[in-house]
């Protein structure tokens, strides 16, 4: 039987989480490899982080790989450039990903055997309507007023999709109270942020797609998280409406509800990474094996695009 004895975290670009690898047992320790993390976004510049795995018994450390040879291909076999390392192990190109179209990266190191990954950028799918609705939450983890969200998309028929959707909150000011002495009162000031702060909330919904294919809870029935990943299975082609809700809206801030298309490969390794994750040091759990893209090596080089409503 085949045992993981090697695990690598490391962080994605994105927002997207982290990432966490196995190398299968070959005896007292493990070959090191390259392990390559990026995600192509449209109009955006392709960038990648270059590291290395290690054995469970070795006494080497995670690094940044910095001499590397980052050569970008597009899909007819034509080298497109060579990435430039920025430091840190972050390599970045000049070439805009294009929806739609498929690149392949291959990575030389000393020291390493050579690596290589491919991928397509998705094309977005719209949200075709929405609306908002102010509700009671009551579960045994929440009794507070929310926001209910509702929005639907069609999806696109005759081929297999991957999505995940996220109710991201966007902050740009926050309320300072200030004491003024002649009154003996705090008197609220606004402070403005010189960059909005972004980050995802937690929702939570009855939606039977998301439940079937995310951790749910109370007898199947409701599934929380603030990232829900799901494919086409089972509305292929049809135009759906999808339902979530959200906590209490924080004053001042603004909601963007993103709904993410990601390429197979993408998607395996963000739902197979979660469900390491969610397991890691259950003696009780089923081993999960996270997903890679990457020949020779490890890692994953993906594409997501994304629609969004704020």
């Amino acid at each position: 039987m085949k045992n993981a004895i090697g695990v690598l975290s490391l962080l994605v670009v994105f927002a997207f989480g982290g990432c966490t690898k196995f190398l299968e047992f070959e005896g007292d320790n493990a070959t090191p490899r390259l392990v390559i993390n990026g995600v192509m976004y449209p109009d955006s510049s392709i960038q990648v982080t270059l590291t290395n795995s290690v054995g469970y018994l070795s006494t080497d450390g995670i690094e940044p790989q910095t001499s590397g040879v980052l050569s970008l291909y597009d899909e007819a076999g034509n080298l497109l450039e060579v990435l430039q390392h920025t430091g840190f192990g972050v390599y970045r190109g000049a070439t805009t990903a294009t929806v739609g179209s498929r690149y392949r990266l291959v990575a030389e190191h000393p020291g390493f055997d050579p690596v290589e990954a491919s991928d397509v950028v998705p094309v977005p799918v719209p949200i075709l309507s929405w609306d908002t609705a102010t509700v009671e939450i009551d579960n045994p983890f929440e009794t507070s007023t929310g926001r209910e969200y509702r929005f639907t998309f069609a999806d696109p028929p005759g081929e297999k999709n991957y999505y995940m959707l996220e109710v991201i909150q966007a902050e740009e000011f926050f309320i300072n109270y200030i004491f003024n002495p002649n009154t003996g009162e705090f008197v609220p000031d606004t402070v403005w942020l010189d960059v909005p702060f972004f980050y995802p909330v937690g929702m939570n919904t009855t939606d039977q797609v998301i439940a079937s294919e995310n951790d749910s809870f109370l007898g199947e029935t409701l599934t929380f998280g603030d990232q829900f990943f799901f494919s086409d299975n089972l509305f292929e082609g049809s135009t759906r409406e999808f339902v979530v809700r959200v906590s209490e809206p924080f004053p001042g801030a603004r909601y963007i509800l993103r709904l993410s298309t990601l390429s197979e490969a993408y998607y395996r390794y963000r739902v197979t990474a979660r469900r390491f994750l969610n397991t890691n040091g259950d003696p009780f759990a089923e081993p999960v094996l996270v997903f890679s893209n990457v020949e020779g090596g490890l890692g994953v080089f993906g594409g997501v695009s994304s629609s969004s409503v704020e």
